[in-house]
């Protein structure tokens, strides 16, 4: 089964692209006579540049939900016109075809199955395979962190092992199926992480998991008698009435013995604490760790401020990420607005040698990431770009359910008094 298959065929890579189709092409020929069986999903199937006619033909079984009439008639062929019976609100009908080389379409509601039941019925599988002997390694991906066993949160929240490395954040899943998306930080120049998109819910989970990232981190050094790293967060959009969940937030408030959390009314001292702390570290010091949201409406620190009392932190700032890695001082940063990155904070840029993109204009995508119309970063991807690395296209980690959410600050609360 694969997600977002069209990404393996319309790539710029044509090497990647070839390849792909000549293995998809075989399995589909071959293996059926194997009990293999394929199924692909895409939200949009248009631009695929590689996939043959003839590959698709093997694909017999088709089923489309609403979509435009270009997607309609590659996926349906001379059944496209059913896609007419389908209203543009009905998020819950799909259209059937049972065999695209003699078609007959048929019109049906997907069933809805509640995430209750959804846990029910993997719990029991996972139960029957557990008790087998059999334990699966396989990379689900998905958005939702406690679907995947594997995750460092997961491992971490159900059975209590620290599987985390130092200085190795955790955000998301990867799109590609034979890689783990991880962001490592070294003590070089330009070791800073910039996140910039219009979604707050989507940039707020994001640091949500890299603070989480952190603070497992910083239970493991404490268990293995290390000198734990400093976890800052600067939370301007704290308090705000936007209609969203300030899981970053929930966090910072309720896990005080890991993190020093600050809303945007006291982000000032926090800054001047972790500066302080720059100034007078030593190499022998642990590290420590900047987790600010949002740049846009940090106004003290920003470097064309109106305001001339602001400049002394705005050039702190610039201090701590020009100089900070070097020293194991790092940031992780959010901007909503790339006009206002670029008015308020255009001499940072270089500094931040990590950036993750989403919901963002083309022309915004194609000037930080290189990203070419890929409408996907506005619902639910993002891409990860690195220095030095190809810009990497992953799924973020979505808001958890709020049961997950308060027995995983529990759990890291009654680990902290160990």
């Amino acid at each position: 089964m694969i997600d977002e298959f069209h990404v393996l065929f319309s790539g710029t890579d044509s090497m990647i692209r070839n390849e792909a189709m000549m293995l998809l092409d075989d399995i589909l020929r071959l293996d059926r006579n194997a009990g293999f069986h394929v199924v692909l999903c895409s939200q949009s199937i248009r631009g695929m540049n590689a996939i043959t006619e003839a590959a698709l033909a093997q694909i017999a079984v088709r089923i489309a939900l609403k979509c435009p009439d270009e997607d309609a008639n590659i996926v349906l062929g001379n059944e496209a016109k059913a896609m007419d019976q389908i209203e543009e609100n009905d998020a819950g009908s799909a259209i059937y075809v049972p065999a695209i080389s003699s078609p007959r379409s048929v019109k049906f509601r997907v069933g809805l199955l509640r995430r209750e039941k959804q846990s029910e019925l993997l719990k029991m599988i996972d139960g029957i395979y557990t008790g087998k002997g059999q334990i699966a390694t396989t990379r689900v991906l998905a958005s939702n962190v406690y679907d995947n066993r594997n995750s460092i949160f997961q491992r971490y929240f159900t059975g209590g092992e620290l599987a985390v490395q130092n200085r190795v954040i955790h955000v998301g899943e990867p799109l590609k199926v034979n890689a783990s998306l991880e962001i490592r930080f070294s003590a070089e120049a330009a070791n800073n992480l910039l996140l910039i998109g219009k979604s707050i819910q989507k940039a707020q989970n994001i640091l949500f998991f890299a603070a989480l990232d952190l603070v497992l981190q910083r239970l493991k050094q404490i268990r293995n008698g290390i000198s734990p790293a400093n976890i800052y967060i600067l939370n301007y959009c704290d308090g705000a009435d936007i209609g969203f969940n300030d899981i970053l937030e929930r966090l910072g408030a309720n896990l005080t013995s890991y993190v020093n959390y600050y809303n945007g009314a006291s982000a000032k001292k926090g800054l001047e604490e972790i500066y302080r702390r720059f100034m007078d570290k030593t190499p022998d010091m642990p590290d420590d760790w900047l987790i600010l949201s949002n740049m846009a409406l940090a106004s003290d620190i920003q470097s064309s401020s109106i305001y001339g009392s602001y400049r002394e932190n705005a050039n702190r700032f610039k201090q701590l990420l020009q100089e900070g890695p070097s020293k194991g001082v790092f940031t992780l940063a959010w901007c909503d607005d790339p006009a206002i990155f670029r008015a308020k904070f255009s001499s940072t840029y270089e500094d931040f040698g990590k950036q993750i993109v989403f919901n963002v204009s083309p022309e915004d995508a194609l000037s930080l990431a290189n990203i070419v119309n890929d409408d996907s970063i506005s619902r639910n991807n993002a891409y990860l770009h690195q220095e030095g690395r190809a810009t990497e296209k992953f799924r973020p980690y979505s808001t958890p359910i709020e049961k997950w959410l308060v027995s995983m600050i529990a759990r890291l609360k009654a680990d902290s008094c160990e």
